[in-house]
């Protein structure tokens, strides 16, 4: 095997750091896939970054792999992977047919950087990590080995990672669905243009259909616009805090008070006072008005949907103290009446807790829903083809009944009656039986789950899905939601995030006619003993039948389904592999641990 040395120039930042030299965040191996820049993270040691002198990171891999960019100059992220040390310059110098050296220099870390990041990170004076872009070309799929080493170039210490590798995953299959959603969250901040360039071709490749921008402030040289032109649809996330200083700049009343009487003109994230629900919705047309203006000017023009991310909360976790507006008079006032308590009655936060919890989650959860209503119908006089929707937990189920509503305020029953949405997204980390109690409770609503490839707070973590895990995921919230899926976020995406997307969008784009039009037939299979039924999906259209099943246990299953009446001249293609089943009678594959299969049969006739 031919082997090619990368070498990387980095200048280094003077904190303290606490890791080894490794490759965020998964330890020794990074995800590349063919013929596309992917993202890997060097993750600097701690000694290396104590001091004032550049470094060398010196990568050896097989010939034909190539850094092609860097970030560039980066703005803030969500929580990960930063704090990046930003490469802004790479050189090759072609040495031999076996050996290519590329530099990569990188200025310190900016001192606004660093502050920034301690607002959101507390590991940021023991973290820090390169970023680049490595391309293998036209590699087979496989596992690479690669020697990665750091050295101190003033004092030639040196770190090694000798036993890392890349996987090489195959090439992106560049299919979207047409009408189910896939959709990433983009935190934006890309100042490079070859990285933009590169992430662009990534979400065109992985079958992305809407990107969903996080950053109220960055509006018209972001992805979701520099993409809407070739079939990516433009989305935008609006939290209520957000919108709380431009209807304060009219209306003051809509900041909520203290306990003291004073008004909170600051987002409270513990107690989640964020706005004064109470004002807003006893002035709807006024609030209504200030959210229709500042709309026209960011909104309308740039993005086809705009989702309502509620986080607000009812109730503490363990119900210690409630959460909300709980000092506004007008507030108690109207819980009084929502309640029917005594309008003479003393309320206080803590004889709410202790004696009307149940009735002040429920409403805390009306008052979302009708916040919901009201920014619906606000979009829809301005612009009715802006679809409005609606993302927060899950409804969860068994143990976690009723979480969603304390936690985040957040009645889906509720919403799908009252809260003018046209999709509902919730997440993380749900059961299929709490993707189905959502779906349910939506009804003809389109829900889309949402997905986490990376937790929020991810200090570092060895045991990061695998393409076929994530793609396992990714295929539950598909076919146990109704309306596609969403993956949280794009900037942490590595070959195996892109590539298990790319996976389940082409294969939503294969089966979402079955879906959305299709008739249920599962009632017509035979499924073997210990196959749980909730499990399999079944679907027919005209000649066409489409069947998906799911291994959720933690053991490989042998699977084999038939049908009650056998169709005639059948022609099935299990579509995840490709493997043609011919004229077989019944549909069976071996299912590897949490994994899945989709089976599309034609009949023939006579």
């Amino acid at each position: 095997m031919k082997l090619s040395s990368i070498v990387l120039l980095l200048l280094c930042c003077s904190l303290t750091f606490g890791y080894d030299l490794s490759l965020w965040p998964r330890g020794e191996t990074a995800y590349l896939v063919q013929n596309c820049d992917m993202p890997v993270w060097p993750q600097m040691p701690t000694e290396a970054l104590g001091g004032d002198g550049s470094l060398v990171l010196s990568i050896t891999m097989p010939s034909g792999f190539k850094v092609s960019s860097g970030y560039g100059e980066s703005q803030a992220f969500a929580m990960q992977p930063r704090p990046l040390m930003v490469p802004f310059e790479i050189c090759i110098n072609t040495l031999s047919e076996q050996q290519v050296t590329a530099k990569v220099k990188m200025p310190s870390v900016p001192a606004k950087m660093v502050e920034d990041n301690l607002k959101y990170s507390a590991d940021i004076e023991k973290s820090c990590r390169a970023a680049v872009l490595i391309n293998p070309g036209n590699a087979k799929p496989g596992k690479y080995p690669v020697k990665i080493s750091l050295q101190l170039e003033e004092s030639g210490k040196t770190w090694e990672l000798a036993d890392a590798e890349f996987i090489v995953l195959p090439e992106l299959k560049g299919k979207s669905p047409r009408r189910l959603r896939s959709e990433a969250f983009d935190y934006c901040g890309y100042a490079n243009p070859e990285f933009k360039d590169a992430i662009k071709r990534a979400v065109l490749g992985s079958g992305i259909n809407i990107l969903t921008n996080m950053r109220h402030f960055e509006q018209d040289d972001t992805l979701a616009q520099l993409l809407k032109d070739q079939g990516v649809r433009p989305g935008w996330i609006m939290f209520w805090h957000n919108m709380m200083p431009v209807l304060a700049e009219k209306y003051p009343e809509v900041y909520p008070l203290d306990a003291e009487g004073n008004r909170i003109t600051k987002p409270d994230f513990l107690l989640k006072n964020n706005i004064c629900h109470t004002w807003c919705l006893d002035n709807r047309e006024k609030v209504k008005d200030v959210i229709k203006e500042y709309f026209k000017e960011n909104v309308v023009g740039r993005y086809a949907a705009v989702t309502n991310d509620n986080e607000e909360k009812a109730a503490a976790r363990d119900r210690s103290y409630i959460c909300g507006d709980v000092h506004t008079p007008i507030t108690m006032d109207a819980f009084k009446e929502f309640a029917e308590i005594e309008a003479s009655k003393e309320l206080t936060p803590e004889i709410i807790r202790d004696n009307y919890l149940e009735e002040w989650i429920d409403f805390r959860c009306w008052q979302s829903a009708q916040m919901s209503s009201l920014m619906s119908e606000a979009i829809a006089e301005i612009d009715p083809t802006i679809e409005y929707g609606y993302y927060s937990g899950h409804k969860y189920v068994g143990n976690l009944a009723g979480f969603s509503k304390a936690m985040y305020a957040t009645d889906w029953d509720l919403l799908a009656k009252e809260g003018g949405i046209y999709y509902g997204s919730s997440g993380y980390y749900g059961s299929t039986k709490d993707y189905a109690a959502t779906t349910e409770a939506l009804g003809s609503i389109p829900h889309i789950p949402a997905e986490m490839f990376i937790e929020n707070f991810l200090d570092f973590k060895k045991d990061m899905p695998t393409p076929e895990q994530f793609s396992y995921r990714l295929m539950k919230s598909l076919m146990y939601g109704s309306g596609g899926f969403a993956v949280w976020y794009l900037q942490v995406l590595d070959g195996a995030g892109y590539y298990a997307v790319s996976e389940v969008s082409a294969i939503a784009a294969e089966i979402e006619d079955y879906i959305l039009d299709g008739e249920d037939c599962s009632d017509e299979l035979i499924l073997p003993f210990g196959l749980d039924k909730d499990a399999v999906f079944a679907y027919k259209l005209g000649q066409k039948r489409m069947v998906a099943v799911f291994n959720h246990s933690a053991r490989q299953k042998n699977i084999r389904i038939g049908w009650k009446e056998a169709i005639s001249k059948p022609d099935t293609v299990e579509i995840v592999t490709g493997r043609n089943l011919a004229d077989s009678k019944f549909m069976a594959a071996e299912l590897e641990p949490r994994s899945y299969a989709v089976f599309v049969t034609l009949s023939q006739g006579n």
